[in-house]
C-alpha cells in the first residue's frame, strides 16, 4: 500500500540532542542546521546566457546550536585547540580548521537513542564560534556557536565528497 502523506500521525512537535566528538552538549535552546547545494550552472555557448542545467559541486553548511550549560570543561571540549591551562580563544595562525573536524549528531529527542534513522549525521564539523555567553541576570546563560561542516576527505578515493547523512551513516 502506497504511503499518504496527509498522515497526522507522522507530525512531530521536537528539539535535538547535539553530540560533537561524543560530547553530549546537554541542554539546547535552537538548533539550526543551514545546508546548501553549491552549484554551477550548465551553459553551451550556442544558447548564450541560458542555463540548461546545474553541476553539483559542493555543499555549504552551517549548524547554529544554542546550549544552556556553557560550563568550562565542556567550553575546552567545544575549542579543540585547548589543550591545558586558559583557553586559548583561537587555534594558532594559519591552522587548517579540518585537523580538529569531528562527527556532529543530531538526534530527535523523542526518538530512542538506539534509533537513528531520523539523526542528522555531519561527518566532519568543527565549532567556529569562541565561548560568547550573554549575561543580563535575568536570563539562564545560552553559549550561541556554530559548527561549520566540511567534507570527510578519507571517503574521497571510495565515495566521493560525503558531507554527511540522514540516519545510521554506512562504516
Amino acid at each position: 500500500m502506497a504511503k499518504t502523506y496527509q498522515d497526522t500521525t507522522d507530525l512531530i512537535l521536537s528539539a535535538y540532542s547535539v553530540k560533537w566528538n561524543s560530547n553530549d552538549l546537554g541542554w539546547v535552546d535552537k538548533v539550526e542546521p543551514k545546508i546548501e547545494l553549491i552549484t554551477k550552472e550548465k551553459k553551451v555557448g550556442s544558447l548564450g546566457d541560458v542555463a540548461i542545467g546545474e553541476w553539483f559541486v559542493g555543499l555549504k553548511g552551517v549548524v547554529s546550536i544554542e546550549f544552556r550549560e556553557p560550563c568550562l570543561d565542556l567550553a575546552q571540549k567545544l575549542m579543540p585547540w585547548w589543550s591545558s591551562g586558559v583557553i586559548n580563544m583561537s587555534p594558532a595562525m594559519s591552522v587548517d580548521l579540518y585537523t580538529y573536524a569531528q562527527r556532529l549528531i543530531l538526534h530527535p529527542r523523542e526518538i530512542a537513542a538506539g534509533t537513528l534513522t531520523n539523526d542528522l549525521s555531519f561527518l566532519k564539523a568543527v565549532p567556529h564560534k569562541p565561548y560568547q555567553v550573554n549575561r543580563d541576570g535575568n536570563t539562564p546563560d545560552v553559549w550561541a556557536l556554530d559548527f561549520v561542516l566540511f567534507p570527510d576527505l578519507s571517503k574521497l578515493a571510495t565515495v566521493g565528497l560525503v558531507w554527511g547523512y540522514v540516519g545510521d551513516p554506512p562504516a
